[in-house]
């Protein structure tokens, strides 16, 4: 025990050092207890110590830190639910008001209600409320209204919002997904990757298809996209799917020309319809040599621009002419499983938003008439 002190054991001016530690003992939990330490001494602190009753045992945290402002937490007696609370306390210099006490029942988001303060507060309560059309995101009483509800506005903000993306049964179909590939080389490896999200995709049960980029003319506005069966094809593909994934090889740092001809030929809207938004994308690259991130982080970009949901996870597979193996297909291994990792994902923010991209899309600044602002000379509103 003593050694296990001299160890952990820290110097701090004028404060009060408390460790704990729990542990299993068989199958119950011991009960835990504290161990005071004060500043005197390290003998005074190692008979400080209060007696442990039968069954108990003894622990130590020792929190460091404590001069830039971080809190000594401990664990608190298991209550009826079954449920560890926390609490602590942090230095006085750092220590808003109201937590002279400690972090009493420290919640999951470090019980801030105390901070974040400053003059942006002041401002906001200085201004007032925003000015805005309704209490609700945009499109959530009309939405409300056409799912036949009687009183849209006797709901508050988030039970509104709640209702109008839960008012509909989540479609059980198999998502669909289409695939693009930056490289239109025979047995390149972004379409050998492109094959092999098909096939994890496809496991899981979705409907995939690919768009083959070969034969579609380079993007101008002299071509007439109904006389370019590509072209066709490929808006065909945009308003059939629900769902899409990017793959490209990394040229001079950034995508190929292969793939961002195609998102060129890609309408941000047609007949009406925006065929990509509120719509997911998954990005992955291969890279001839070691590992870069450069085109995923502006696939990213160029799929915001397009109004996609791009997910948060991504691939990049480096040195990608020794990842596959004779007969096309990935070798096990970890960029195989981020691969796996990329359409699990891509597949279940699909199920989950794709019935709702009509609400989603809704937009403040195409539903409103507002009071023209200071005068700009740009050519058009940004599309973002």
């Amino acid at each position: 025990g003593k050694a296990l002190l001299r160890a952990i054991y820290f110097y701090f001016d004028q404060k009060l050092v408390i460790f704990s530690m729990a542990r299993l003992v068989g199958p119950a939990l011991a009960k835990l207890m504290r161990i005071r330490v004060t500043q005197q001494s390290f003998r005074s602190a190692t008979t400080s110590r209060k007696t442990v009753r039968s069954g108990a045992n003894i622990g130590v945290m020792a929190a460091a830190g404590m001069s830039s402002g971080a809190a000594m937490l401990y664990a608190k007696h298991r209550g009826s639910s079954g449920i560890v609370h926390a609490e602590g306390g942090i230095p006085a210099a750092v220590r808003a008001p109201s937590t002279a006490a400690g972090w009493q029942g420290a919640d999951a988001d470090g019980n801030v209600e105390d901070l974040g303060g400053g003059p942006a507060i002041k401002e906001c309560m200085a201004l007032g409320k925003a000015v805005h059309v309704h209490r609700c995101p945009t499109g959530t009483l009309e939405f409300l209204q056409a799912q036949s509800d009687p009183d849209p506005y006797q709901h508050e903000s988030i039970d509104a919002t709640v209702r109008a993306m839960s008012s509909q049964p989540m479609s059980r179909h198999p998502p669909r997904f289409l695939i693009m590939s930056g490289s239109l080389r025979e047995g390149s490896h972004s379409r050998r990757l492109a094959v092999e999200t098909g096939r994890v995709l496809a496991a899981f049960g979705a409907d995939v298809k690919f768009f083959d980029a070969k034969g579609l003319p380079i993007y101008s506005e002299d071509l007439d996209p109904n006389f370019e069966p590509k072209v066709k094809e490929l808006w065909k593909l945009l308003h059939w799917c629900e769902g899409m994934v990017w793959i490209s090889p990394e040229y001079h740092g950034n995508y190929s020309a292969a793939l961002k001809n195609q998102v060129d030929w890609m309408p941000l809207n047609s007949n009406g319809v925006r065929p990509t938004q509120g719509k997911t994308l998954a990005v992955m690259q291969v890279c001839g040599g070691s590992q870069s991130f450069n085109t995923v982080n502006n696939l990213r970009t160029l799929g915001r621009w397009m109004r996609l949901v791009v997910i948060p996870n991504q691939a990049s597979i480096p040195v990608a002419n020794k990842q596959f193996a004779p007969d096309g297909t990935m070798y096990e291994g970890g960029f195989r499983a981020r691969v796996v990792d990329v359409a699990e994902e891509l597949y279940k923010f699909t199920v989950l938003l794709r019935d709702q991209q009509s609400y989603l899309s809704q937009r403040y600044s195409e539903h409103t008439t507002y009071k023209s602002g200071p005068e700009v000379r740009q050519t058009q509103a940004g599309a973002g």
